[in-house]
């Protein structure tokens, strides 16, 4: 707004008659004519209101915000009532509102950030009476860790097995793998043959395990890593087959309550629970021996044994 100042000032001057035909203005003298010029002047006050403007804060652009967490979107401003907030996932090429109207004096807005990666974020704050009047953030990354699950192993033989799981990348590029021992210090790993795992949606994905040994119980978990960082699933055990046990070799000993080793599993076996070798049946496990009974101590001799 502008506004007129009008000053009025009064100055008497005495009008020369003989002067005035000449434009010039003079003091009156005793006897002349005298007359009373009003002369007006105005001063123009030139300072303007201040422009409506707005000044973002936060974010700056360059920052990585954690998706799925709550941001604080801060700003300044000057004329303004209310803010409208938006974002951007794509650079500005489309714009999604987070809040319609938020009064400008708050200067603050706690930003529901969303679950998708991107590296692409911008934060829009404009009037909103008036969206010619706003400010746009720089662009800054949003993040998300996979999400994991571990599943049954799967074609489980005395040496080899397969590992299962699921991994949503959540938007972002994961390399996933399965950490495998005989606890739960793992020790061992093999990429997942899906790799590298992409998109939003759950994959399924897998890895051969060889080298195993037999009738041992393994612990399994599928791990995955992004940019964001490294997540791990659950926990599962599986137990690798054993062979079918065809015969038996024994070790002799001294005499009766004495011990020896059934192969291949060293199953030790009290003596008096073995019958003669030459009666012994095709056997599955080695703790059926301990059903059968001893004849004589000539009948002690080895056998071939089998894995």
């Amino acid at each position: 707004m502008k506004k007129l100042l009008f000053v009025l000032m009064f100055l008497p001057v005495c009008l020369n008659a003989a002067a005035s035909r000449s434009g010039v203005l003079n003091a009156g003298k005793p006897g002349e004519a005298k007359g009373i010029a009003y002369i007006f002047s105005a001063a123009l006050d030139t300072n303007p209101a201040p422009a409506d403007t707005i000044i973002l804060t936060s974010p700056a652009g360059g920052e990585s915000w954690p998706g799925d967490t709550y941001q604080n979107v801060t700003w300044q401003s000057q004329n303004i009532d209310n803010v409208t907030i938006s974002y951007s996932s794509d650079n500005g090429k489309t714009w999604e509102v987070a809040s319609a109207s938020t009064p400008a004096f708050h200067g603050s807005f706690l930003w529901a950030v969303p679950k998708y990666a991107s590296t692409q974020y911008r934060i829009k704050v404009a009037d909103a009476a008036n969206d010619s009047v706003n400010v746009v953030s720089n662009t800054f990354s949003v993040y998300t860790l996979p999400a994991v699950s571990t599943s049954p192993a799967s074609d489980v033989t005395g040496s080899s097995a397969t590992f299962n799981g699921l991994v949503n990348a959540n938007n972002s590029d994961v390399t996933a793998a399965f950490e495998y021992g005989t606890d739960t210090t793992y020790g061992l790993s093999v990429n997942a043959a899906q790799n590298p795992v992409n998109g939003a949606t759950d994959v399924t994905v897998s890895a051969q395990a060889a080298g195993l040994l037999e009738g041992t119980t393994y612990h399994v978990r599928v791990r995955a890593q992004s940019a964001a960082g490294t997540v791990y699933g659950n926990d599962i055990t599986f137990t690798t087959e054993k062979p079918a046990l065809t015969s038996v070799c024994i070790v002799p000993s001294t005499g009766p309550g004495d011990a020896f080793t059934v192969d291949p599993y060293e199953t030790v076996v009290p003596y008096s629970n073995v019958t003669d070798v030459a009666a012994l049946p095709a056997l599955t496990d080695p703790l059926n021996v301990a059903e059968l009974t001893v004849t004589s101590l000539a009948a002690f001799v080895c056998a071939e044994g089998s894995e």
